[in-house]
């Protein structure tokens, strides 16, 4: 229905008359033919379920039953706004400790103003707040998501409203609370030698691994080499990826480049004598901690007869 106000009339009139135009008899509104009681401030107007958005004109004529009399027909206009609609054309996918999620709309119709969020009765007890009508900004909707909140699927709906105040359907979208992974295994801290050859670094476990040489910087799925020229600690940084896109703890991975061991020899020379088995190579000091060791004798030293042999 529809309310047709007035603000003051003269001669006493108690009874009305509304007579519609053919545009608007054919959407479906209906003459008042028969006189009826004049309101006391607004007239009451039948609109028909479904009648099409637009503009339509009328009249209406009041008497004054006593006398008789009527006034000459006065034109109105009813119009009747289209109802708003939302096109959420996707749910709002989170990781598991997201403050935000992002409901992305991809269309609107009757130019919505407004928006209202409403959850059910389990979604709310588990953090979920319900939002009154507030101004619509152009896509995402920002949805707050509780600190509390479980991983799982939570059902709410969308209800737009235009500046006409007209209210739309509410349509239901879910919100994903995803599983965050966890970081891929491996081993730390790496100990590889100064100026070695190394392979690039690997993990144990992980899907969609990503490095990272600073924890908060960019992630590459190319496992880096780890320079050893320069003694030396350097951090690397692993995560893994789920196929809905939450990515795990950043894991440190540590390397360490560690100098080569020396040995400082006494002196180059050991002395036996004729018939001795064995003697000592003595020595008076070492570096990088060394715990083997080999010894390898030219080709002259292993000729036939000499019987020294290489120590590995």
């Amino acid at each position: 229905s529809a309310k047709l106000p007035y603000t003051a009339t003269t001669g006493a009139p108690n009874k009305y008359l509304i007579d519609f135009n053919a545009a608007a008899e054919a959407a479906g509104l209906n003459d008042v033919v028969v006189s009826s009681n004049l309101p006391a401030d607004n007239i009451n107007i039948n609109v028909p379920a479904g009648i099409t958005p637009g503009t339509y004109n009328g009249t209406v004529t009041v008497q004054n039953s006593a006398t008789t009399c009527s006034s000459t027909a006065t034109p109105f206009t009813i119009t009747i706004n289209p109802i708003p609609t939302i096109d959420n054309s996707s749910n709002v996918d989170v990781c598991y400790g997201s403050a935000i999620g992002d409901l992305v709309y991809s269309s609107t119709t009757a130019t919505p103003t407004e928006y209202a969020i409403n959850f059910g009765g389990y979604e709310e007890s588990r953090g979920f707040e319900d939002v009154a009508f507030t101004t619509l900004s152009s896509s995402p909707v920002s949805i707050v998501i509780p600190s509390n909140a479980f991983q799982g699927v939570y059902d709410a709906t969308i209800t737009v409203r235009s500046a006409f105040g007209c209210t739309g359907t509410a349509t239901p979208f879910t919100i994903s609370i995803n599983t965050v992974p966890d970081a891929p295994q491996f081993d730390s801290p790496k100990y590889l030698c100064k100026n070695s050859t190394t392979d690039p670094l690997e993990t144990y476990d992980g899907d969609n691994i990503l490095w990272y040489t600073d924890q908060n910087g960019t992630g590459s799925t190319t496992a880096p080499i780890p320079s050893t020229a320069v003694v030396g600690t350097t951090f690397y940084y692993v995560s893994q990826t789920s196929d809905k896109g939450c990515e795990s703890y950043r894991s440190p991975y540590q390397v360490e480049v560690i100098p080569n061991p020396a040995i400082t020899l006494d002196s180059a020379h050991c002395v036996a004598g004729e018939g001795e088995t064995n003697t000592f190579l003595s020595y008076n000091a070492s570096s990088g901690n060394p715990t083997y060791y080999s010894i390898t004798f030219d080709a002259a030293a292993k000729l036939a007869g000499s019987g020294f042999q290489d120590v590995i």
